[in-house]
């Protein structure tokens, strides 16, 4: 009969006996094995021993086990005990110095050395930064003589539970030798986890444009997410949120404080050979005034360079503001490639 379940291939036809492995095995066809468990996992025992150090032996051909000392268990709905065992054919108890607890054959999932990590322990992923560095020229001449010279910067620091995000981006335009554009953007976003799926998060960004008239724009915002999906390939996330903002302009108006409500959807997929694609879309509208409300919307596809870590991207990214000035047009359009390189 089994005591746990599942797989692994059986060594056994030796019985070696010593002070220092005293935990007992006996198999299906009567042999005692004497060593130390080191862990049962997926219906297979590791045994310490000394005739053969360590061996793999199928749960379902052990019929007992007696172990000296105290060992971790974890059952089938998760809970998690430690004590001496003694488990046989028809029940396993677990003694501590306080209590006794029984199991019925088939609720242990797995038992290791309480001075381990469970044997199904995944060591949180080591942060270390990642960055991005693109930069992007592009130039026409005939009727119009343009000139578009864009950079941007990014790092991102994130394991399993938290991430940060840095961003700095860059914007020069001239049509006829005279600049009609210039913007710089920076910001931090951060976010944690506190479920699988449920996160809070925070950001700030900081921009200037004086071409539409902003001489310091500041955002800050903090809220809700949730991943809708959430897999390797493919991550979809929503944002709710609220942020304050301050805007100081270039010409004779006044500064403004807006409140109100920060909505967002992110989408990351993964494609075969290193090729992804991502669109971000983040809404602001205003508390006080619905209708009042920026929109900032960017869609593009990364391509490998060969099997380097240099990377093509093409893309689109609007930015509307319902609140342009009056001689400002409402919606920016940029279409663009860059070259990338990731360190």
């Amino acid at each position: 009969m089994k005591l746990f379940t599942k797989t692994a291939p059986f060594l056994a036809g030796l019985v070696v006996a010593t002070s220092s492995f005293a935990d007992t095995v006996t198999t299906t066809d009567g042999v005692v094995l004497k060593g130390k468990i080191l862990k049962i996992h997926k219906g297979v025992m590791t045994l310490q021993t000394e005739f053969a150090g360590d061996i793999s032996v199928k749960m379902e051909k052990v019929t007992a086990i007696k172990t000296d000392k105290p060992v971790s268990i974890e059952t089938d709905d998760k809970q998690r005990l430690t004590g001496v065992v003694d488990a046989s054919a028809e029940k396993i108890l677990i003694n501590d110095e306080n209590s006794s607890s029984e199991l019925k054959q088939g609720e242990v999932n797995m038992m290791w050395l309480p001075s381990e990590d469970a044997p199904d322990y995944v060591a949180p992923k080591k942060k270390e930064w990642q960055f991005t560095a693109s930069g992007d020229w592009t130039k026409k001449a005939g009727n119009t003589d343009e000139d578009n010279f864009g950079l941007q910067f990014n790092g991102v620091l994130s394991d399993d539970i938290e991430s940060i995000r840095i961003y700095l981006r860059y914007v020069n335009e001239y049509t006829n030798n005279v600049e009609t554009d210039e913007e710089i953007v920076g910001g931090l976003d951060y976010e944690r986890l506190v479920t699988p799926r449920s996160s809070w998060y925070a950001r700030a960004e900081l921009e200037k444009d004086e071409f539409e008239g902003i001489d310091f724009r500041s955002t800050i915002a903090a809220g809700y997410g949730y991943y809708f999906m959430k897999k390797e390939n493919v991550k979809l996330r929503g944002r709710i949120g609220l942020f304050s903002r301050y805007e100081a302009y270039t010409d004779a108006v006044e500064n403004s404080d807006t409140y109100g409500t920060d909505i967002g959807l992110r989408w990351d997929y993964k494609l075969p050979e290193k090729f992804s694609w991502h669109t971000d879309l983040v809404a602001t509208p205003s508390l006080e005034d619905p209708s009042k409300v920026r929109f900032d919307h960017e869609s593009a596809l990364r391509l490998p360079i060969g099997d380097t870590d240099w990377y093509f991207r093409i893309g689109v990214r609007h930015e509307y503001n319902s609140e342009a000035l009056a001689d400002k047009e409402y919606l920016d359009t940029t279409y663009f490639s860059r070259l990338e390189v990731n360190f």
